[in-house]
């Protein structure tokens, strides 16, 4: 369809292989779409307005529009909707706008009616349509909270069993010094604060360095590297390390502006792992293996402010990072233990 000298046509195009050309054959269809536009008994809200936004039409069941809008027929429209509306039309047909009024969302399409110079509104309730899209986009944000978005999407496919193996994956262990001590000087909800603002932190930094926050315990605080193929950063056993020194300057500075004597003792290995969804109610994503358990002993067996590392992890990051060698340390379970402290990045 085309619109021109203020009169709609259908056309309709022919190909004439004999010619090797397309006749089109036009139909004025003026009449029809002005029926169209100006529906009594349509059960869906249809407004009628001016080029300079005087509404002239409106049928019964855009009652609860202009209760919203405040105007009856023959009103002018609220400037700045009505400013709106002729953006939308200008634009083009296809444009939509929303309204909210009497406790529903109206989704209004916009079509400039030239042959009478006017604009017309046609309204849809899609209150329930924009409740399921909020359903599912929190059932969406629950799920990312939960679980890695390679594993998510998994689940959302139909796979009902979710078990994978790594070859290597960096584990972090952290556990906040002190802070048994300091709950039991504090009510809940400042327990809770100082937790959520620490943890809070700790979350940044790992959405920051494309890492996986797996879970908290308590007062202590599980990330891994080497999950996702992130290709900006895909050495993970680099990017745990850089997480784990802001960690501890992070927990430093938080603690020095609330007050309080707290500090963060973190542990770092890398290693194979088995990974997988757990649990029918309540589901979590967890990581087991060796490289989880050789992770949680560094940091138990740590110093606090400090981060630990075990040699294999030593031998992925020197030359890019100042580390410091701590010698045999008793691991339980294992017996000495070479390890060592991560202290920064190289520099020059």
């Amino acid at each position: 369809e085309i619109h021109c000298g203020g009169r709609h046509y259908a056309l309709h195009p022919r190909f004439v292989p004999e010619l090797g050309t397309i006749n089109v054959y036009g139909s004025d269809i003026t009449a029809l779409r002005a029926m169209d536009k100006f529906p009594d008994e349509n059960p869906n809200p249809v407004l009628r307005v001016t080029r300079d936004g005087w509404l002239r039409y409106a049928n019964p069941a855009s009652d609860p529009l202009l209760v919203a809008l405040d105007v009856e027929v023959g009103g002018r429209l609220p400037d700045e909707f009505f400013g709106q509306v002729r953006a939308a039309a200008d634009r083009g047909i296809g444009e939509r706008l929303e309204l909210r009024a009497d406790g529903r969302i109206f989704e209004l399409l916009t079509v400039s009616v030239y042959e009478f110079d006017f604009i017309n509104l046609y309204g849809t309730d899609v209150t329930a349509a924009r409740a399921i899209e909020q359903a599912n986009w929190e059932n969406e944000r629950l799920l990312l909270a939960i679980l890695p978005p390679s594993v998510a999407e998994r689940l959302r496919s139909g796979e009902t069993s979710i078990a994978d193996s790594f070859d290597e994956m960096t584990v972090l262990f952290a556990d906040l010094v002190g802070f048994t001590e300091l709950s039991s000087r504090l009510s809940a909800t400042e327990v809770v604060a100082i937790l959520n603002s620490v943890f809070s932190r700790y979350d940044e930094l790992a959405d920051r360095y494309g890492l996986e926050k797996i879970k908290t315990i308590g007062d202590a605080y599980m990330a891994v590297g080497g999950i996702t193929s992130d290709p900006h950063r895909p050495d993970h056993v680099e990017a745990v390390a850089e997480m784990a020194l802001e960690m501890v300057s992070a927990t430093e500075r938080l603690a020095a502006e609330a007050g309080y004597d707290l500090q963060v003792r973190v542990g770092v290995h890398v290693g194979p792992t088995v990974a997988g969804v757990i649990g029918m109610r309540k589901f979590i994503y967890d990581v087991w293996g060796d490289a989880v358990n050789r992770a949680s002993r560094m940091e138990s067996s740590g110093v606090p402010g400090r981060i630990q590392v075990t040699e294999e992890t030593y031998l992925r990051l020197r030359g890019r990072f100042r580390l410091e060698r701590r010698g045999p340390v008793p691991i339980k379970g294992l017996g000495p233990v070479t390890t060592y402290f991560l202290l920064g990045k190289q520099t020059g």
